[in-house]
């Protein structure tokens, strides 16, 4: 059996790398569904660089679309969520939505009350992998990815800006042990962009320029994001 399924989109590592599961698994993608936050702090969605989704959108032939949400807050968040993906049901009938979370139970909660609610399925393919082979089977996959932003205490800021690499995910890694942030960063510690995938049909290329806060906080202004 087909599944027709809605994936949550925001153009990050978690939710292509998601993608690509779930096509393996036979699941019909209808639709990518891409959130655009109003808040620049949304507390369960993607913020940075959602607005270039439709060009990874293009890139792996899948219809695309972007919802606004104007939550002021955690409840009014949840909320548009919850609206958006009522309306949608009517007019795509789907059996699924896939969402990359792999240990976010506040997130992985929200979205199953709301598959229940609308009489679908969630599914949450990276779900309780451990994370430091998920990283390393992402890299491996040929999901390339760089980080946006950096938020959090300890997270090397030589990487902002750049494709992640092997030896990237293994100080990444060596890091989180003594620092204490998530090394998949699903707390908002940083926020990735991909770049190229094994779905793809060609590349993206990013220019753009650093702004830095502080030692532990900084992030990418996009100037042009383009297919190359």
């Amino acid at each position: 059996m087909v599944y027709r399924s809605i994936a949550i989109f925001s153009g990050g590592k978690d939710s292509t790398y998601a993608l690509h599961l779930a096509l393996l698994q036979g699941f019909n993608i209808v639709l990518l569904l891409t959130f655009l936050p109003k808040s620049l702090h949304p507390w369960y969605l993607h913020r940075p660089f959602v607005e270039y989704t439709h060009i990874q959108a293009k890139l792996m032939g899948f219809k695309h679309i972007f919802i606004r949400i104007n939550g002021r807050d955690r409840m009014e968040e949840e909320y548009g969520i919850k609206r958006a993906l009522e309306e949608l049901i009517n007019t795509y009938d789907f059996d699924y939505l896939i969402l990359g979370v792999v240990g976010s139970d506040a997130q992985r909660m929200l979205f199953l009350d709301i598959a229940e609610n609308l009489g679908c399925k969630l599914y949450t393919p990276l779900w309780g992998k451990d994370k430091s082979h998920y990283l390393m089977e992402l890299i491996r996959s040929g999901v390339e990815f760089m980080v946006t932003s950096i938020t959090s205490w300890g997270i090397p800021m030589d990487i902002l800006g750049r494709i992640v690499t092997e030896q990237d995910i293994r100080e990444i890694l060596r890091r989180a042990a003594i620092y204490g942030f998530d090394p998949v960063f699903e707390g908002g510690e940083a926020e990735s962009f991909v770049v190229y995938a094994p779905l793809f049909r060609g590349r993206i290329c990013v220019e753009g320029r650093k702004h830095i806060l502080s030692e532990y906080e900084g992030y990418i202004i996009p100037e042009k994001v383009y297919e190359c």
